[in-house]
């Protein structure tokens, strides 16, 4: 079935060049903070969803709201602001900004509100490369492995193996870094790692996928 691979972690314009052979993106607010001039051209004629991104770096809640209002609101797709530390206030920042007008897509963490899988159309699961593989395969195997109705992304992960097994898991990512030379030399391979993928649902595949 297919899946849909998005490239992470274009900060600088010497990667966004390399990527442009990916039509999916997938951008962090906090890696752009100062939200460049150069990206625009970038960005246009493609998928983009931006995310709040890594803790330390990103804006406060209001922050992250007005750069959506500023740069992304009708253009692009977004996720909610969430907290790694605490689901209980990953949900109430859904609520809140489906309260004020934002559709974001949500954010489902380790001990968050199970319950988005039953209801959304699309859930992006966090959390998942602090795992070891035994705890991933459970914690996926628990989640994907019933009847929902979500189709979920799993974030930060690509390999096909973590894939194959769960009908619902149809998008994940994988990021470049500006330590790119082996991308630059080998690029026409390694784009094929993004972008749409041909992964056949294999349910009986091993739990534990080293």
């Amino acid at each position: 079935m297919k899946r849909t691979m998005y490239v992470s972690g274009l900060t600088t314009k010497s990667l966004a060049q390399q990527a442009q052979v990916i039509p999916y993106w997938l951008l962090s607010v906090a890696q752009l903070r100062s939200y460049p001039e150069w990206l625009d051209p970038y960005v246009c004629k493609r998928t983009v969803i931006w995310s709040p991104g890594t803790e330390s770096e990103r804006p406060d809640y209001l922050g992250y709201l007005s750069y959506i209002d500023e740069h992304v609101m009708g253009q692009h797709t977004y996720l909610q602001y969430d907290d790694f530390r605490d689901p209980n206030a990953t949900t109430w920042y859904l609520k809140d900004m489906r309260r004020r007008g934002y559709n974001p897509l949500p954010v489902l963490q380790p001990g968050g509100n199970s319950m988005l899988l039953h209801t959304e159309d699309l859930v992006f699961l966090s959390g998942l490369l602090e795992m070891d593989d035994m705890e991933r395969s459970a914690y996926l195997d628990k989640h994907l492995m019933v009847g929902i109705r979500a189709k979920v992304h799993l974030q930060g992960i690509k390999d096909a193996n973590w894939f194959a097994p769960y009908a619902a898991a149809i998008q994940g990512d994988h990021g470049l870094t500006d330590n790119h030379s082996f991308w630059r030399l080998h690029r026409s391979e390694r784009s094929g790692e993004f972008g749409e993928q041909w992964i056949p649902y294999s349910p009986v595949l091993s739990r534990y996928r080293a």
